[in-house]
């Protein structure tokens, strides 16, 4: 009986030390990825009062950081906390988390950060692995909403329209990504992204966003994103708004340079350059309480 008892006490300290060490991630990749973002939520130009405007600060505070090998994973693909490798919705989610980790505290560190990080990037806030983390913008879009971390605001203006879109991305190109060779893990991302076949995108038409409503409307830290034309994803640019003596500019990641840019021309001549790619575009808001 107390072989049993030991038995049974070890396994639950085992249980309990990798849980605990799950819980634990994400990790920043490097000292310097610490030293990185203690040095942001430092930054004398932030507003503890002004949410949108700090997010701005952080996003321009990374133009030109970036490589494009966020793809590399391991097998367990944990969520990636990496200052110098990004994808479109993990910048979002970077310079999102620096602003909660900002407003969570009087003192915040990296630590506020990477917790930040995880709340935003994963389904429920929970990181349980790959099938977690939110992999398309639609998918990130209705948990933040239903959670209270983002807002939709494409319905505050008029000019909509609705595209119909199967998100299947991951299930349609796993040799990108090497958690799901393993076949529970592909199973459980699969019937995930069963969940998004048919889905409805609220957007806004193209030459809306030459409207004065829009553009006079458009805060610092609103996200917009490009809905491309491609099957099976939900976004050609997701980028940050800043606005520069009261025009409306566009910081994003793009996976073409593997670099954080900024736009700095017009939105609308964005657009046209785009035009082929995308059917329209979405606005979101970022909020904390």
């Amino acid at each position: 009986m107390k072989k049993l008892l030991l038995i049974f006490s070890f396994t639950i300290l085992c249980f309990n030390v990798c849980s605990a060490l799950y819980v634990a991630r994400p990790n920043l990749s490097s000292p310097n990825d610490t030293t990185i973002v203690n040095r942001l939520l430092a930054l004398p130009s932030l507003d503890r009062n002004d949410f949108g405007h700090n997010t701005a600060i952080f996003a321009r505070e990374l133009i030109g950081s970036g490589t494009d090998d966020y793809y590399n994973t391991d097998s367990i693909a944990s969520l990636r906390l990496n200052l110098s490798s990004f994808t479109p919705i993990s910048f979002i989610n970077t310079v999102i988390a620096l602003s909660r980790a900002y407003r969570s505290s009087t003192r915040p560190d990296w630590r506020d950060f990477t917790a930040e990080f995880q709340n935003i990037s994963c389904r429920r806030g929970e990181d349980s692995g790959f099938p977690s983390i939110m992999w398309h913008i639609s998918d990130w879009t209705v948990d933040n909403i239903y959670r209270g971390n983002v807002k939709e605001i494409t319905e505050n203006f008029s000019g909509k329209i609705e595209k119909t879109k199967s998100l299947d991305y991951l299930t349609r190109h796993r040799d990108k990504f090497a958690a799901l060779e393993d076949s529970a893990t592909y199973e459980t991302v699969r019937m995930k992204e069963m969940g998004f076949r048919t889905h409805r995108l609220p957007l806004l038409k193209k030459e809306t966003i030459n409207k004065k409503e829009i553009l006079e409307n458009l805060q610092d830290g609103d996200i917009i994103v490009l809905n491309p034309t491609e099957d099976g994803k939900d976004y050609l640019i997701i980028g940050i708004i800043s606005r520069v003596a009261s025009t409306p500019t566009v910081i994003y990641f793009n996976p073409e340079s593997g670099k954080i840019e900024e736009w700095t021309n017009s939105l609308g001549r964005l657009f046209q350059l785009k035009t082929k790619n995308f059917n329209g575009y979405r606005l979101l808001r970022p909020l904390y309480h």
